[in-house]
């Protein structure tokens, strides 16, 4: 089951950037900013519609669903992406040697760290030897992957690129905005079993009912990025 689910994520990693560089480069000019916005909807829609969907599993089939209908979803999903998406033109000159040892300790380093956290308020934080051992651990892995990076470049990451001043502002903009989206994800559900001592099945009809407003929002987004500076935009949704 791990090792399947060590699978999926590196498989799906591969989704967002290749969904947004899709839509940037094959889509039509008047429907990337659609598309964009749609793109931006992934995380608070995707929760809430999967966390209704796993709640409704459990009630009435079964929880082994929530990873059985990965089954059915990923042919038809490789089929579209097949069907749609070209094989790219050969590339002039060699190809570039790629580094996946650095890869490796970067993204054990993130795990280790999502570990922490998510462990983090049953163990009692930093008072526990496990959440040191493995923030410890994923501060040394990240350290060595800077280092790796800067004595081997690597032809897809440039660390000297995330230096820079306008690079760091709009990635901790992000961090911060896609911080507080996980407050619908995380926060709400919580909230609402302690507080309504609600069920999954139940908490998940509530969350049903932001798919609307959210699609809404990301309609009018796409249209005032379409007059507006999406600064402008980006600054609203902040605030």
């Amino acid at each position: 089951m791990l090792c399947l689910q060590v699978i999926s994520g590196l498989a799906s990693g591969t989704f967002y950037p290749l969904t947004l560089s899709y839509a940037l480069r094959a889509l039509p000019m008047r429907y990337v900013i659609y598309a964009i916005g749609i793109y931006s909807m992934d995380i608070v829609g995707a929760t809430s519609v999967g966390t209704s969907l796993e709640a409704w599993y459990i009630e009435h089939l079964s929880w082994h669903w929530i990873f059985w209908q990965s089954v059915f979803i990923t042919p038809l999903m490789m089929l579209c992406i097949y069907l749609s998406i070209p094989n790219p033109p050969p590339r002039a000159g060699p190809k570039p040697i790629l580094s996946w040892r650095g890869f490796l300790y970067g993204s054990l380093a993130l795990s280790l760290i999502y570990g922490a956290l998510d462990q983090g308020e049953r163990l009692d934080w930093l008072n526990s030897g496990v959440i040191v051992g493995l923030l410890v651990t994923a501060g040394f892995l990240l350290v060595v992957t800077v280092i790796r990076r800067w004595l081997s470049p690597n032809p897809l990451v440039n660390p000297i690129f995330l230096v820079n001043r306008n690079t760091a502002l709009i990635c901790a903009c992000l961090f911060c905005f896609r911080f507080v989206m996980l407050a619908i994800a995380l926060l709400l559900p919580a909230v609402l079993a302690v507080t309504q001592n609600y069920r999954p099945l139940q908490t998940g009809y509530v969350l049903l009912w932001l798919i609307a407003p959210l699609i809404l929002s990301g309609v009018i987004a796409a249209r005032l990025m379409r007059r507006f500076d999406n600064r402008l935009v980006l600054r609203r949704g902040l605030r």
